[in-house]
């Protein structure tokens, strides 16, 4: 019956020491922070929900929440979920039913603008929102999971898998992902409510699941038992395949139930490529940080600094990986399909990267959102090095192990060759450009470094 405050120090959360704790007049259900509004809701057993707002002091430091308005109900909310792009709360109420409110209306009103029956009164087990979709999500005893317009409430398909009651829920991608009592997780294809993938290997019944997905191609799904294993998968949707990459057992379970609080709060100083620390909150309050020993390093293809950003960027197998210059720490990473094998920014504004793979390609990339703005397939085998021209001459230089030496222009069309040099050099290794100069430097394996006049090229 009480909601302790939770205190930012650094990155990690830590319970606020010797700091007050809100009384509230009933259990705690759930807790929802609404941006927009920067206000708590919190659903209560005394039959109300409630909107408290964050107070700061003099110096604009936290102090503590204050209650700005109450909204008494029937019967008992459980789930809360806010809808930024509608900007409208949903609640799972005891009587399973599905409610949406206008926050500043129900405030006066004390009333929903619209509820449905989810499950014909079956148990609800958990609520998503599908923001890209314009969709809820919601699951039952039932074991199904129905699909909500998150407009008007209308029913906008079904989905049937599982063998016994589901109880919970996760979305990312395109993809949701339930978690059921008979000791499977399903991957769905939400557009068309069919099984991308199936997760076994739990002997004891799903209590969490968790999407960790920084783009479609690139798919995890953390899993939780009631038995308090815990596995890491990676999910390949195009070719239906579920690979278990990680496995391990939470070091206490909660007396009281299931432990179903996990939260993956990314520690930029902690985390490891795709293995987040996590923060397991039940009776106690656990962190658990990922072994670094168990990443095997791998060696760097190019490493940057990019002084207008003031970040280093290590291109790293199949991604590029962005550190804080100023502090060392994690900061982003750049995930692509292709093998990395050279890369460098634009001079002198240094939002793009020109990048050369291992097959030959050369691409251009935005330093930002990691777009692929333009591509083309260069050399025949792997590329060695490249660089840019600067912003006059627009230009992307390469040398490959073909022993070639190109340089191609970017147009409205994207990358087109202007220029070649066939057996540059015996075993070409490394590529360097001075645009002062217009000068070109090559260097070989057997030692020789050969200058090249960029204009006569």
């Amino acid at each position: 019956d009480r909601l302790a405050r939770f205190e930012h120090d650094f990155y990690f959360p830590k319970i606020g020491e010797g700091k007050e704790e809100i009384q509230l007049d009933g259990y705690v259900h759930d807790i929802h922070y609404i941006p927009e509004k920067k206000s708590l809701v919190v659903a209560l057993s005394d039959h109300t929900w409630r909107l408290m707002q964050e107070v700061l002091n003099c110096n604009g430091a936290h102090r503590t929440y204050k209650v700005t308005g109450q909204v008494v109900t029937v019967s008992v909310h459980r789930i809360l979920i806010w809808a930024n792009t509608i900007k409208a709360l949903f609640t799972i109420c005891g009587k399973n039913r599905l409610h949406c409110w206008d926050i500043d209306d129900a405030l006066k009103a004390q009333r929903s603008e619209n509820d449905v029956n989810a499950h014909n009164g079956e148990v609800v087990t958990d609520l998503v929102f599908l923001r890209d979709k314009g969709l809820l999500a919601t699951s039952s005893l039932d074991k199904k999971v129905k699909l909500w317009d998150v407009d008007n409430l209308m029913p906008r398909g079904t989905l049937q898998g599982h063998s016994l009651g589901v109880r919970c829920l996760s979305y990312a991608q395109g993809l949701l992902v339930s978690g059921a009592f008979d000791c499977r997780v399903v991957c769905w294809d939400v557009t068309s409510h069919e099984q991308v993938v199936v997760l076994e290997g739990h002997r004891r019944a799903i209590s969490y699941v968790a999407l960790v997905a920084e783009t479609a191609e690139n798919v995890h799904v953390q899993t939780l038992d009631d038995d308090g294993d815990c596995k890491y998968w990676k999910v390949d949707r195009d070719g239906g395949i579920a690979t278990q990459v990680d496995n391990f057992k939470l070091p206490y379970l909660d007396p009281s139930g299931p432990t179903r609080n996990i939260v993956r709060p990314n520690n930029r100083e902690l985390s490891q490529e795709d293995w987040p620390d996590l923060l397991v909150g039940g009776a106690k309050l656990f962190r658990l940080i990922p072994s670094k020993s168990m990443k095997d390093f791998q060696a760097p293809a190019a490493c940057l600094y990019n002084k207008t950003s003031k970040d280093y960027v290590l291109a790293v197998g199949k991604a590029l990986v962005v550190y804080e210059a100023t502090t060392g720490f994690y900061a982003r990473r750049i995930p692509l399909s292709r093998q990395i094998s050279a890369a460098a920014f634009d001079v002198p504004r240094e939002r793009r990267v020109v990048l050369g793979t291992e097959n030959g390609e050369v691409l251009v990339v935005n330093y930002i959102s990691g777009e692929v703005i333009s591509k083309i397939r260069a050399h025949q085998g792997e590329i060695v090095g490249v660089a840019h021209g600067g912003d006059k001459a627009r230009c992307v230089i390469s040398a490959g192990r073909d022993n070639c030496l190109k340089v191609h222009q970017e147009t409205s069309k994207g990358l087109e060759l202007l220029r070649t040099v066939e057996n540059a050099q015996s075993w070409v290794g490394s590529l360097a450009y001075s645009p002062v100069l217009s000068l070109i430097a090559t260097g070989s394996r057997s030692g020789r470094v050969a200058l090249w006049d960029f204009c006569t090229l």
